[in-house]
């Protein structure tokens, strides 16, 4: 078989493949091509990050290199989950739509920038070799489930609560982690950080959550994969939410321990050794969820 034969063969195949895509995932080139933006705004931005100073970080803090890689990251996250939060809260609440309401102008820029998002968030993970395989369904079933509307022309409107429901809590679960990588776990800012996350996030998602389930679930006009990503946000938020109620119960047992031994915790000074032994911690390197 010559060359030719071996390239013609090759553009069937691709050509097949591309059809059989386009018959299940129909995205026009215009939302293509604004997701392919978005995506390289969000990888432009971390660009900056990577060769800026770490912001607000402590003189005497000196961090793993994978840790370092995790701030910066964060930081891009923070920006996009701020904003996304600011700009679907006003959809939430001021214009949700009903069922097979046509994808407006809003919805669709908040999708294009949170889709090329993920695929930079996707990107980075795989470039610094911290991807695995939780993280792989999790980023494709964002980018896969929030831009179906696009191929559709209905329902970004599910999609954008949705935003809602998973941003709300997210911008204190990042600064969280920065203030522990910074070492400042024992603060009144973490603390403050970690209680406003937990709160917030049993908010949106057990609150909020169910019932824009429910609408997503119960309307013929949304994709079976929407709904069932939906399903599947609700099912990990119960599991994570049974984590962070014991979490909380162990901050208000440490918050408890220090008025009765009279330790004052303090906004950026960490407690010293002294000071978390008379409350009773010994390890002082915990998991974090999320």
């Amino acid at each position: 078989m010559g060359s030719a034969q071996i390239l013609d063969q090759g553009k069937g195949l691709a050509h097949k493949a591309a059809s059989v895509v386009w018959n299940y995932y129909p995205l026009p080139a215009e939302d293509f091509a604004m997701i392919m933006a978005s995506f390289a705004f969000w990888s432009l931005l971390y660009v900056v990050a990577a060769y800026s100073p770490l912001p607000l970080k402590p003189q005497n803090a000196h961090l793993k290199r994978i840790d370092d890689l995790d701030v910066r990251n964060r930081c891009i996250s923070f920006v996009h989950g701020f904003g996304i939060m600011l700009f679907a809260c006003y959809e939430f609440y001021k214009m949700p739509g009903s069922c097979g309401d046509a994808n407006t102008e809003f919805e669709k820029r908040l999708i294009y920038t949170s889709v090329g998002y993920f695929l930079y968030d996707f990107s980075a993970l795989c470039y610094y070799g911290l991807v695995d395989k939780t993280m792989v369904i999790h980023h494709w079933i964002c980018i896969v489930g929030m831009s179906l509307p696009l191929t559709t022309n209905v329902s970004a409107n599910f999609i954008v609560q949705g935003m809602f429901v998973a941003e709300v809590s997210n911008t204190f679960m990042h600064v969280r982690v920065i203030l522990k990588h910074y070492g400042l776990r024992y603060t009144k800012a973490y603390e403050t950080m970690e209680i406003c996350f937990i709160l917030l996030y049993i908010y949106g998602r057990i609150l909020l959550g169910p019932a824009t389930v429910w609408n997503t679930t119960f309307c013929p006009q949304n994709h079976p994969l929407v709904k069932f990503c939906s399903l599947g946000l609700l099912a990990q938020s119960v599991f994570f939410v049974f984590q962070m109620v014991s979490i909380l119960r162990k901050r208000f047992k440490e918050i408890s321990m220090r008025k009765l031994n009279r330790v004052k915790s303090r906004w950026f000074d960490p407690l010293n050794k002294e000071e978390l032994e008379k409350i009773g911690v010994k390890n002082q390197k915990e998991k974090h969820i999320l």
